[in-house]
């Protein structure tokens, strides 16, 4: 079996081939961060160029998000699901006037009907981020961020529940960051059968166990991943006209 590490390694030098450029390791003094979540968006984006996102964790749509700039500039059409009403106020602000977005004021958890949200009663940017249904990832969290916790009571949803509230049948690119809830939510996509080209998601608090068995999920499910950091990036290329062909000449070892 083709190790996934080394797949994604030859679709990602592949993809910068199609765009006219070529990559070589730098030494660290000369290292530039590569955004392969921006490689495989484009490279989706040239074989189908409306592609439909869902957003779960969106928080304010701006800080640290990695949509922002597609999203912003009206690239994508998506789903934008936020459970803290300030800040879902301010994400509807913050995408006022672009076309093509829908809004959802939740938690995604496994019930429909509603969750206790705790959060740092702060205004700032990067403590919002924060917000979990686990008090503890609050307490502990390695940001460093201390203050005031409040709890809220929030509108909760399954997954089945959401895409059948906004009709959503089939979607490109999935993007969750929910502080602890992010393997729950997965799964439940993944066991629902509506699977996005794209899958961006923290899993810096997933257990071994959980890496592991959302490492085999995706591998059986023919998606490629590779971990980013604190993030896991699962690619599932289109079954017709697409890597298979662009890859045409790439001998993988």
């Amino acid at each position: 079996m083709l190790d996934p590490f080394l797949v994604f390694q030859k679709i990602v030098d592949r993809t910068f081939h199609l765009f006219g450029y070529s990559l070589h390791r730098m030494p660290p003094s000369g290292y530039i961060p590569i955004d392969v979540l921006d490689l495989v968006i484009q490279d989706l984006r040239r074989l189908k160029p409306e592609l439909f996102f869902i957003e779960i964790g969106a928080n304010d749509g701006k800080h640290v998000d990695p949509l922002y700039r597609y999203v912003s500039a009206g690239q994508l059409k998506g789903l934008l699901v936020e459970p803290q009403p300030t800040m879902f106020q301010r994400l509807q602000a913050n995408f006022d006037g672009v076309p093509g977005l829908i809004f959802d004021n939740a938690a995604i958890t496994e019930q429909d009907g509603s969750v206790k949200l705790y959060a740092f009663d702060s205004d700032d940017a990067h403590a919002t981020m924060l917000a979990s249904l686990n008090k503890d990832y609050l307490k502990f969290n390695g940001d460093g961020v201390k203050g005031k916790i409040t709890e809220v009571d929030v509108p909760s949803l399954s997954v089945r529940s959401l895409l059948r509230k906004h009709d959503i049948k089939a979607f490109d690119i999935l993007q969750i960051d929910t502080e602890g809830y992010d393997y729950k939510i997965l799964v439940q996509f993944l066991e629902g059968g509506v699977l996005p080209s794209i899958i961006h998601f923290e899993n810096n608090f997933l257990t071994a166990v959980e890496r592991t068995d959302i490492a085999k999920r995706l591998i059986s499910m023919g998606y490629r991943y590779l971990n980013i950091g604190i993030d896991m990036l699962a690619y599932r290329q289109m079954a017709d006209e697409s890597f298979e062909v662009r890859m045409q000449g790439t001998k993988l070892e």
